[in-house]
């Protein structure tokens, strides 16, 4: 988003991520997500008797607290699979295996967007189904793709996957 000419699909975009997905309410709304990846590091830290290092587990973290916030869930991944110089300084075929990466990586997010589809039409049907029984749903929080999706449905001209795609890639890094 940050070298997007400006114009409208920006200022979308912009919106998006600032007030949407970023604003200091929807971060207030995730802190149970930072809680819990905390405890978990120090139940880790804890249960250890060994040597640690620190810059792994915090690295950890917060790849794990963005995962969270953007999907959902922790997705298995690390740095590696979004910085592939890091793993190949030094090797042939690098633009081979950046190539390579970029495939797997495009892969990896149409995914979590379509897994998000599918929970959203599932969610969709069994609250149909609670409201007629029940008179109502509870109001689960959403994530930050769910937000996403909703944009798209709105303007699916300027939300296309490949949007999409750029705006999770961009909050991962």
């Amino acid at each position: 988003m940050v070298w997007a000419p400006y114009g409208s699909h920006w200022q979308d975009a912009h919106r998006i991520c600032t007030i949407e997905a970023l604003s200091s309410h929807r971060i207030q709304q995730i802190c149970h997500v930072r809680e819990g990846e905390v405890r978990f590091m120090i139940r880790k830290l804890c249960g250890s008797t060994q040597k640690v290092n620190l810059n792994t587990l915090v690295s950890e973290l917060t790849n794990n607290v963005v995962m969270r916030m953007a999907n959902g869930n922790n997705s298995l991944m690390n740095e590696c699979d979004f910085l592939p110089v890091l793993r190949w300084v030094g090797y042939k075929g690098l633009e081979k295996n950046m190539v390579d990466m970029k495939k797997r990586r495009d892969v990896f997010l149409q995914g979590l967007i379509d897994e998000c589809r599918r929970e959203k039409a599932t969610s969709l049907s069994s609250d149909k189904r609670e409201s007629k029984s029940e008179g109502g749903g509870g109001g689960k929080r959403k994530t930050m793709l769910q937000q996403l999706l909703a944009a798209q449905e709105a303007e699916p001209e300027h939300y296309t996957d490949e949007v999409l795609k750029g705006i999770l890639l961009a909050s991962f890094l």
